[in-house]
């Protein structure tokens, strides 16, 4: 599904109405409609509708919207915000004259006391309020509490583009974006006050020149999955060695094992220079001696045709891991490599690491992968968090290009960039995912989806995917404080089946 900003949209807006493509009465028709669409389907006949629109584009839509749905048999009421200082499009005062033609009585300018008051009384009842965004607000009260208002006196509070009230944070039961998900309610604080987002296509949009945005859904998700050879054996999907753990942080490796495991990889593998104190055995090792940590891993590589490597998990801080890490970087054996967790900290820490994977841009590997999580991003970039939080899109495609990578940024929205310039937001699960340990299993989910034939950006949209969609399935049942990572890991073959539920459905 395809993302741009609000502003991005409103310049398109603008542009399809200067080269002759639509005018601003024709769009706003189209948009109208679509709105109207929505609300006639999911309204029963006989139910009220509040509209709170302002004099622009939008507000023209909603005005729109309000005519046919009152000419569907629903009781209708509209307030307009009058914005202050801010140029009124042609065609407004059409829209307005035609509701009232089309016998809509009630209508109410909520600049005005008596206006205000008529429409608060007009909307008692009512079953759901839908607005547009408007930047400016002069109404006899603030929107903070309009929005309260609006929260208590009704089932459904619905807002187009962007969450009603936005920036201010008023949240809403669902946002419905025209065409495609304005971009700003991926992100913290906007995605908790979004509720839930829907895409409502008009009538002849073409979203073609909407730049290479997407939002992840469970549809496209399903039509990236494999189907397995029934002749397959573990051979056939893939062998992925991880490369970690230490005396501190020994669960970390055994977390993105036991991910990889149920990700459809063929052979898991934990090589580790500090002996862990107790062993998977679903799981097989290879300890890497002190003084032969190099040798070992070369002759293990070279030997069984290991495709992927991920490392990282669970590392630690030791200074001896630089020399290992530039090794496996350089090594020719395995054409995918995932750095998480402390690979990322030392590719932070000393430069020379990072002036290796960017001369090595040209060479022949397949996939590079990077799972930063905020912090990490912010060492990895060499910026302020709030650089970062402000330029956050931006600063991730020109890394992923610097690098050639595949940049999985996990947050509460996870941002996936790859090399050729596309982003794409993944916001499934929530905050149960809050505990440390699931971010390895997020890891071990994408070395072994890699191994098992995957691509970079495929890879990283399904582990993102089903990760998520574990933590959603844990908070149906059992509040979020409660929820480990063995409780994720319990419930992946769960996220699978929903996925092929879904491809199946689709066929």
């Amino acid at each position: 599904m395809r993302v741009c900003s609000f502003h991005e949209k409103q310049k398109r807006e603008n542009r399809l109405c200067e080269k002759g493509v639509s005018t601003p009465f024709l769009r706003s028709e189209e948009k109208g409609q679509a709105i109207a669409r929505e609300v006639i389907t999911t309204t029963p006949p006989g139910q009220k509708v509040v509209f709170v629109c302002s004099s622009d584009l939008d507000g023209m839509a909603l005005l729109s919207a309000a005519r046919i749905v009152y000419a569907s048999g629903r009781e209708v009421v509209v307030g307009i915000v009058s914005p202050a200082g801010e140029w009124t499009p042609a065609g407004w005062k059409n829209h307005l004259e035609i509701g009232k033609k089309r016998g809509i009585k009630t209508i109410f300018f909520l600049d005005k006391t008596k206006g205000w008051n008529d429409f608060l009384l007009a909307s008692v009842g009512g079953q759901r309020i839908i607005a547009t965004f408007f930047s400016h607000w002069r109404a006899r009260i603030d929107r903070q509490s309009f929005g309260e208002w609006a929260i208590r006196s009704f089932p459904f509070v619905i807002g187009v583009e962007l969450p009603f009230g936005y920036p201010e944070a008023i949240p809403v039961y669902q946002t419905w974006c025209l065409d495609v998900a304005v971009e700003e309610i991926m992100e913290y604080p906007w995605r908790g006050i979004a509720g839930e987002m829907k895409v409502i296509p008009t009538y002849g949009s073409d979203t073609a020149d909407m730049g290479k945005t997407f939002l992840s859904t469970m549809e496209e998700v399903a039509g990236l999955l494999h189907i397995r050879s029934p002749e397959g054996h573990k051979g056939t999907f893939g062998r992925l060695l991880i490369v970690g753990g230490s005396e501190n942080y020994p669960g970390a490796v055994f977390l993105a094992g036991a991910g990889a495991l149920r990700s459809g990889c063929g052979l898991v593998t934990i090589a580790s220079g500090t002996p862990l104190p107790y062993k998977d055995p679903q799981i097989t090792y290879l300890p890497l001696p002190p003084q032969r940590e190099k040798e070992t891993l070369e002759t293990y590589l070279q030997k069984l045709h290991t495709s992927t490597i991920l490392v990282g998990n669970g590392w630690g801080e030791d200074r001896r891991h630089i020399e290992l890490l530039r090794f496996l970087l350089s090594q020719p054996y395995a054409s995918h490599i995932v750095l998480d967790a402390d690979a990322l900290n030392l590719l932070s820490r000393f430069p020379e690491l990072f002036e290796l994977l960017e001369k090595q841009k040209s060479l022949q590997r397949k996939n590079l992968v990077l799972t930063p999580h905020g912090g990490e991003a912010v060492r990895l970039l060499r910026v302020t968090p709030d650089i970062f939080r402000t330029r956050r899109k931006e600063l991730c495609v020109e890394f992923s290009r610097r690098l050639s990578a595949t940049l999985v940024q996990k947050n509460a929205t996870t941002l996936i960039a790859t090399p050729d310039g596309e982003v794409w937001y993944s916001c499934y699960g929530n905050n149960a995912l809050a505990k440390g340990g699931s971010g390895d299993i997020l890891a071990g989910l994408i070395g072994g989806l890699l191994a098992s034939g995957y691509e970079g950006r495929d890879a990283a949209l399904v582990a993102t995917f089903l990760l998520g969609k574990t933590a959603e399935l844990f908070t149906e049942n059992y509040p979020a404080e409660a929820c480990t990572p063995e409780s994720l890991l319990s419930l992946l073959p769960e996220a699978w089946k929903r996925l092929y539920d879904i491809r199946k459905k689709e066929g």
